[in-house]
């Protein structure tokens, strides 16, 4: 039997930081802000990078059981790559009653690329997007992205 040993790590330059933060002063729980920086690859160039997103986002998550997931994309350059939603999709089926609850914050990085992905393949509306962490803390705190 040959064992081939795996090694969970992105294609190119990514990397991968969780911090967890009080949802807010009056509410119990907490959020998991799950930091990317580096460069993700181009179209299908990324397909493993989003694995490996995917992968360290799912795994805080089950270490932190937070109330509330947000991607900080600040320091990461995006272009385009449909499987980014699979990132963003990450919390999904992870909340008591259905979806875990989520926000992100973009810099001119990423920010066209996100927009894009959220109103094109994601079909969503860019209100879960944010330019800074206390904007997408206040969104979750809120209760708006529910």
């Amino acid at each position: 039997m040959k064992l081939t040993r795996v090694e969970i790590s992105p294609e190119h330059n990514i990397t991968c930081t969780p911090f967890t933060v009080p949802i807010s002063d009056d509410e119990p729980g907490e959020v998991l802000v799950v930091k990317f920086a580096g460069t993700y690859g181009v179209g299908s160039d990324g397909n493993q990078d989003a694995q490996y997103m995917r992968a360290m986002v799912v795994a805080a998550i089950e270490f932190v059981e937070p109330s509330g997931l947000i991607f900080d994309l600040t320091e990461l350059r995006y272009e385009w790559g449909d499987r980014m939603h699979w990132v963003l999709h990450s919390g999904h089926r992870h909340y008591i009653n259905g979806d875990l609850p989520y926000a992100v914050v973009v810099s001119p990085l990423c920010e066209q690329a996100i927009s894009s992905l959220f109103l094109e393949e994601m079909e969503e509306d860019l209100s879960k997007m944010h330019r800074c962490l206390p904007d997408a803390l206040k969104f979750l705190s809120k209760g708006e992205a529910r």
